[in-house]
């Protein structure tokens, strides 16, 4: 899943205190994009949708064992162009699961690939080896997404899944890992970052 766009991209980790730059960046999905990401749920009257994006976003950010992750619009630091989550399957050892939006005029720019990246790398950390994403057949962009970075995409009726392993990630995080601990060596300190006597 390499992307050199992918990297040029800062993720940020999101909390309950973002709540409301988080409900701002899905109020600027339309209808279809928002039942896209959140399959069901969402209520038929536009007058209730903001309050149903808060109790949302609000549930969502309080989870312990989902990560959430953002990019940030650069010409607006208070703006989120990119929402992106991951946390363990239910029921699925060692699986995490992934979900992402992106505004439309910052598509196509690699933000996804960034999220992606990012929650993959974070995953392997956490143990975890597959990462399979949720998806609706109609639901082209997501399919284009998992086609550039070979995910099976399986067939099925409303919704299906995809996964792929994090094998290749896991390798990279290692090095990452190994080449910090030999750099504390170096320079005396020990693993847990206190200094060696």
């Amino acid at each position: 899943m390499d992307n050199p766009s992918s990297r040029a991209w800062a993720v940020v980790t999101l909390t309950p205190v973002d709540a409301s730059r988080v409900v701002e960046h899905y109020l600027q999905l339309s209808r279809e994009e928002l039942s896209l990401r959140f399959f069901s749920g969402m209520p038929e009257a536009p007058d209730r949708l903001r309050e149903w994006v808060q109790s949302t976003v609000t549930s969502m950010l309080n989870r312990n064992k989902v990560q959430h992750l953002g990019i940030v619009d650069p010409q607006a630091s208070e703006s989120l162009i990119a929402v992106g989550s991951w946390g363990p399957s239910l029921g699925l050892p060692k699986t995490a699961d992934f979900g992402v939006s992106v505004v439309p005029k910052w598509r196509g720019k690699g933000l996804t690939l960034a999220l992606l990246d990012h929650a993959c790398t974070k995953a392997v950390q956490a143990g975890m080896e597959t990462m399979r994403v949720d998806y609706r057949p109609d639901n082209s962009p997501v399919r284009t997404l998992l086609q550039s970075v070979a995910l099976v995409l399986p067939v099925g009726q409303g919704q299906a899944s995809a996964k792929a392993s994090l094998g290749p990630y896991a390798i990279e995080v290692r090095k990452v890992v190994e080449s910090v601990a030999a750099f504390l060596d170096a320079v005396g300190m020990g693993p847990s970052g206190e200094a060696k006597l």
